[in-house]
């Protein structure tokens, strides 16, 4: 059990907390939700990752995403999910 899990098991079986105890697991609770936040975040689709990819590339001046052939999007989009599967094995 980590030392954040502790605290927490120790928190929920008594009452009557000081403000600075409180403020402690409240602060836990946020970072905990914020963690799991920025995992999805960070390693979300990799669909939506290749997406993003291509609206960079059509910002572009000089690339033109109507120029790019089906090989090469699908190449884009396996590469993302490649990525993708490479983080998520990371975080598990």
């Amino acid at each position: 059990m980590s030392k954040a899990e502790a605290f927490k098991k120790w928190y929920s079986e008594r009452t009557g907390h000081p403000a600075q105890i409180k403020a402690a697991y409240e602060a836990i609770l946020e970072l905990e939700e914020s963690t799991e936040d920025s995992k999805t975040e960070s390693y979300g689709d990799g669909w939506y990752d290749g997406f993003l990819k291509a609206k960079e590339l059509d910002g572009n001046e000089d690339y033109y995403l109507s120029d790019t052939d089906e090989d090469e999007i699908r190449e884009m989009s396996e590469y993302a999910e490649s990525k993708h599967s490479e983080l998520k094995a990371k975080v598990a």
